[in-house]
């Protein structure tokens, strides 16, 4: 059997070659897709004008439209901002998740799961609108209610039965795990990532103070040195004075304060000094001599 199933794989590779992997055509269409529905929503909403003519609320013909998309975008504006408030936007945001998400290959456990957590979402965040802003918000020169219809009936059951902060609690409780549910967000690596943020943050602060402590030292140090060195006694480098010299002098001999007549001495000084043999010399004489020079 092992030797039937070689050959054959070898025949499929000598005839066709190694087979490929198919493309995620289906998963590359679905994303394009909701990236369409993204642009439709998004700009229908961003252009939405309050004087667009919707069919339940004129009579006759519509006549032209201001938005983006048309008559089209103008009724599915006027639709979803009646409905939902300010919580309509929220809407082209899980569709480019959602498309996103399909262009990463990933796939979606339950399309149902994640159609009742966007309906889910749109609701609870239109209730905490309606809550937070009871009365009407102005929009592109209209008056609107800010949660929408479906805000304002929701917020009064839920604050009928919880009160105002119980309110708040489940809704803001239902609205986190709607959206973790339809973005495929995991609250712990946000957490994770959160506190990596903030240690960063905490650390460059810390490094800062710290340089800065580190130059006031510089500085105190530098300051302490330049007192120590301008408390010194200073030394002042002075020329000497030039001295005159005295005008000269003649020495004076001791023979010169003898009394009476001057007398010069005998010329036979001049002489040679008779020649002498046999001279005797002590020793003592020429050892200071020697002793001089070594030293």
């Amino acid at each position: 059997m092992k030797s039937k199933k070689n050959h054959s794989n070898r025949k499929s590779h000598a005839e066709g070659g190694p087979t490929r992997p198919t493309r995620p055509l289906k998963r590359e269409i679905l994303g394009l897709l909701l990236l369409l529905l993204t642009l439709v929503f998004a700009g229908s909403l961003l252009s939405y004008h309050p004087e667009d003519r919707l069919f339940w609320n004129v009579t006759g013909s519509v006549g032209r439209a201001y938005n983006l998309f048309g008559t089209v975008g103008s009724h599915l504006a006027g639709i979803l901002i009646d409905l939902l408030g300010f919580s309509s936007f929220w809407l082209p945001l899980t569709l480019l998740a959602l498309a996103f998400m399909a262009f990463r290959g990933r796939t979606i456990a339950s399309p149902f799961l994640n159609l009742t957590a966007i309906l889910i979402l749109l609701a609870s965040f239109s209730a905490l609108l309606s809550l937070q802003f009871p009365g009407e918000a102005s929009f592109r020169g209209g008056a609107l209610a800010a949660g929408g219809l479906v805000g304002i009936h929701l917020s009064v059951w839920i604050k009928g039965v919880l009160n105002q902060f119980g309110a708040y609690v489940f809704l803001t409780t239902l609205f986190i795990v709607s959206l973790m549910l339809v973005t495929d967000i995991s609250l712990g690596r946000v957490f994770s990532r959160l506190g990596l943020l903030v240690l960063g943050f905490l650390r460059r602060i810390n490094n800062v103070i710290t340089k800065m402590r580190e130059r006031k030292k510089r500085t105190r140090k530098t300051k302490a040195a330049h007192h120590r060195i301008a408390s010194r006694p200073k030394v002042t480098i002075v020329d000497p004075k030039a001295k005159e010299d005295p005008p000269p002098q003649q020495e004076r001999f001791p023979f010169m304060n003898v009394a009476g007549a001057f007398k010069l001495p005998d010329i036979d000084l001049l002489r040679d000094p008779p020649d002498q043999k046999n001279i005797h010399i002590q020793r003592e004489t020429l050892e200071p001599g020697p002793r001089w020079l070594r030293t």
